[in-house]
């Protein structure tokens, strides 16, 4: 649980989803389709806007990846 104690008067939106539910509403042939793949997260995104702090080349270089399997 999360409580916001500042906060801004635009944005800031933190979501979360439940990404066992997502997968078990997954049709069985797509859910066959994707077992087995894995994802990186990385800190920078093309959906970030302008609210997250812009890395320096060599920060965004440093900064390890969170791979999820």
């Amino acid at each position: 649980m999360l409580y916001g104690v500042e906060v801004p008067p635009v944005g800031g939106d933190t979501q979360f989803i439940n990404m066992y539910a997502a997968y078990n509403g997954l049709s069985p042939a797509l859910r066959s389709r994707i077992d087995g793949l894995a994802v990186v997260h990385k800190y920078d995104s093309s959906r970030k806007g302008t609210r997250i702090v812009t890395l320096t080349a060599d920060e965004a270089e440093r900064l390890p990846e969170s791979p999820v399997h």
